[in-house]
């Protein structure tokens, strides 16, 4: 199974990447008749034909049975993978035309499998942004539900 999916990857085309700095005047997120294909083949389409938009300034949760494509609507936006038709746009913008360290900054989903690694809550936490004071680090753990819990540990967030 890991191999495979080790071979998948090696087997992916490099995207292209824009290098121009776009600034989205806002940031709704919008499918626009969107077809994907893991291996690029048109006749074997994951999604045919999706289209729909995510407002600004709201959480979305994308909901569905196991294997129905949750996943993969999140990993097209934050573009893992390039779409085989359509396009996905944020702010008006399509994705590709968007700096990919921009584009990074602008999105940000929760994944299924998710881990710590060996540090303290707030190293783990602060992997997403180094720079980040202790108090944005408690407000991360504020918007992700955990801070009460993390304060009831022993050494908290150390």
């Amino acid at each position: 199974y890991a191999l495979t999916e080790v071979n998948q990857l090696l087997i992916l085309e490099e995207l292209a990447l824009s290098s121009r700095f776009m600034e989205p005047q806002h940031y709704e997120i919008t499918f626009n008749n969107v077809g994907f294909s893991y291996n690029k083949d048109k006749d074997d389409l994951v999604f045919k034909h999706l289209s729909f938009t995510v407002p600004e300034n709201n959480f979305t949760a994308i909901v569905g049975a196991s294997g129905s494509g949750k996943s993969t609507i999140a990993k097209l936006i934050s573009r893992y993978w390039d779409v085989t038709s359509g396009e996905i746009t944020i702010g008006g913008i399509n994705i590709k035309d968007i700096e990919s360290k921009q584009l990074n900054d602008l999105v940000g989903f929760v994944g299924q499998d998710n881990f710590l690694l060996n540090l303290t809550f707030k190293e783990n936490i602060k992997l997403g942004n180094p720079e980040a004071t202790d108090e944005a680090v408690e407000k991360a753990a504020k918007l992700a539900q955990c801070h009460e819990f993390i304060e009831k540990l022993p050494d908290g967030y150390d």
